[in-house]
C-alpha cells in the first residue's frame, strides 16, 4: 500500500491534488488531514488508496489488435521505438519508449492525440464492448495531468477571490476532463463545459458568483443603464 502526501492553499485543495494525481475518487482512499494551514503555511493531508481487488481485462483479442496497430503505425513514423502494454479495468495502456519518444508527442500532444484516437477505433472496429485505450509518450500524459491540475487549482482561486467566473484557454475533450476532475472536490467551484468544436472550453464558476447588475455604493449599473444624452447647438437636417 502507497502513501502519499499533499500540499495546497487550503485542504480542499490538498485534497484535490491528491486524488486527482492518484487517480482516485473519495470513495477510493483514505484521507487524513495533517496540517489545517494557515496564513503562513500551506494544508498538507495525506491520501492513502484503500485496497481493491483488480483483475486484468478478459478482453487479450482487442488488446493484441490495439497493439499491433501502434506498432505497424510506429514502423512508418519512428521504427527503433518500442510499445509496453498493460490493462487493468478502466482499458488499455500503451507506453511509447526509446531514444527520442518525445517525437511522437507534438504540439500540445496532437500527434499523441491523433494515433489514441486511430487506435481507439481500430481496437474497438466490430466489437460489442467498448474499451478505452491510452497512449502515452516520455510520460507526456502525467506531465501534462499535473500541469493542468495545477493550473485548475490556480485559476479556480481567481474565481474565488474575484467572486467571478472564469474561462481557461480552449482544450481538447481529454484535457477539459482533466480540468473537471482536478476541482470536482473543490467546494467552492463547479466547472462547466461551453463552446462549439476547437473553441470548446471550460468555465470555473465560483459558488460566491457575483450576480449579473450588483450594485456598488448602492447604484445598480445594469439596471440603471446609460442615462440620455443632452445636446447643444442646432441639429443639421438632411
Amino acid at each position: 500500500m502507497t502513501t502519499n502526501e499533499f500540499r495546497g492553499a487550503t485542504v480542499e485543495e490538498a485534497v484535490a491534488q491528491g486524488l486527482f494525481e492518484l487517480g482516485l475518487t473519495e470513495e477510493e482512499a483514505d484521507i487524513e488531514t495533517l496540517s489545517p494551514g494557515g496564513f503562513l503555511s500551506q494544508a498538507v493531508v495525506r491520501v492513502t488508496p484503500k485496497e481493491i481487488e483488480q483483475e486484468a481485462l478478459p478482453f487479450p483479442e482487442i488488446i493484441e489488435k490495439s497493439e499491433t496497430f501502434v506498432k505497424g503505425l510506429l514502423q512508418y513514423i519512428a521504427p527503433h521505438l518500442e510499445v509496453e502494454t498493460s490493462s487493468n479495468e478502466e482499458g488499455i495502456a500503451h507506453i511509447i519508449t526509446g531514444p527520442g519518444s518525445g517525437a511522437v508527442i507534438g504540439h500540445r500532444g496532437e500527434v499523441l492525440d491523433a494515433i489514441q484516437y486511430l487506435t481507439l477505433l481500430v481496437a474497438n472496429k466490430d466489437e460489442e464492448q467498448f474499451v478505452r485505450v491510452n497512449i502515452d509518450a516520455a510520460s507526456y500524459r502525467q506531465k501534462r495531468k499535473t500541469t493542468l491540475a495545477a493550473l485548475a487549482a490556480r485559476l479556480a482561486r481567481k474565481a474565488v477571490e474575484g467572486s467571478r467566473r472564469v474561462k481557461v484557454e480552449p482544450m481538447n475533450p481529454y484535457e477539459r476532463r482533466i480540468i473537471h476532475f482536478a476541482l470536482q472536490s473543490n467546494p467552492n467551484v463547479t466547472t462547466v463545459s461551453e463552446g462549439e468544436g476547437k473553441y470548446r472550453h471550460v468555465v470555473i464558476i465560483p459558488s460566491n458568483e457575483k450576480p449579473y447588475g450588483v450594485s456598488y455604493g448602492g447604484t445598480n449599473f445594469a439596471k440603471k443603464g446609460l442615462g440620455k444624452t443632452r445636446r447643444f447647438g442646432y441639429t443639421k437636417k438632411y
